[in-house]
C-alpha cells in the first residue's frame, strides 16, 4: 500500500477515534459539556500533527494530509447547517446545545487545520506555531480561567486568568511538536 495512503488512513482513524472518544465521554456524563469541548479543541490538533512525518515528503502529500480536516470541517458545516442530523456532536461542540454555533468555532477551527496542512506543514514551523495558539493556547485559556484568581487587566476588561492560560503551556508544546518529526522520522 502507498505510504501516503496508509498515513492517511492512520490520520483519519486517529482523528475519528479521539472524536468519538470524547463524544462517548461527554455523551454519559463523564465530563461538564465545557470540558469535554475543551478536551476536543486542545487535542485535535496535536494529534494531526503528529501523523504528519507519516507522509512522504510529495506536494501532494500535503493536500492528502489536509483532506482529513477537511472532510471533518465538512462534517461541522453539513450539521451546522442542518442538512444532516447529529446531536452529539452538537452536545460536545457547541457551547449552548445550538447546531448553528458549530457554523463559526468548529468550522473556522476545521479550515486553519487544512491551511496549516496544506500550506505549511514541513517548509516552516510557523504552521505549528500557529496551530499550537489555535489548539493548546485559545483551549487552555478557558480552562485556565476556570481554576485562576479573577484580576481585571488595567488596560483591558479581559482577565489576567485567561491570558496566563492561554501563554503559560504553549512554548513546551510548541517545541515538543516541532522536534518530535525529527524524532520519529529516527525511528521509522
Amino acid at each position: 500500500m502507498n505510504r501516503d495512503l496508509l498515513a492517511w488512513l492512520c490520520t483519519a482513524f486517529l482523528a475519528v477515534g479521539y472524536l468519538h472518544l470524547c463524544r462517548l465521554i461527554g455523551s454519559r456524563g463523564g465530563l461538564p459539556r465545557y470540558l469535554t469541548r475543551k478536551i476536543i479543541h486542545i487535542g485535535t490538533g496535536p494529534i494531526f500533527m503528529l501523523c504528519w512525518p507519516m507522509y512522504s515528503e510529495s506536494h501532494w502529500s500535503s493536500v492528502l494530509c489536509s483532506s482529513v480536516p477537511a472532510l471533518a470541517t465538512l462534517q461541522f458545516l453539513a450539521v451546522g447547517s442542518g442538512w444532516i442530523s447529529d446531536p452529539k456532536l452538537v452536545a460536545t461542540s457547541s457551547r449552548t446545545g445550538l447546531r448553528q454555533e458549530l457554523l463559526t468555532g468548529p468550522v473556522l477551527y476545521g479550515l486553519a487545520h487544512v491551511a496549516a496542512a496544506a500550506l505549511g506543514w514541513r517548509r516552516s514551523p510557523t504552521a505549528v506555531v500557529a496551530l499550537c495558539a489555535l489548539c493548546g493556547g485559545d483551549g487552555a485559556a478557558e480552562l485556565g480561567g476556570h481554576w485562576l484568581p479573577r484580576v481585571a487587566l488595567p488596560w483591558n476588561r479581559q482577565k489576567v486568568r485567561r491570558t496566563v492560560g492561554m501563554v503559560s503551556p504553549r512554548g513546551g508544546r510548541e517545541a515538543c511538536i516541532i522536534s518530535a518529526p525529527s524524532q520519529l522520522m529516527r525511528a521509522c
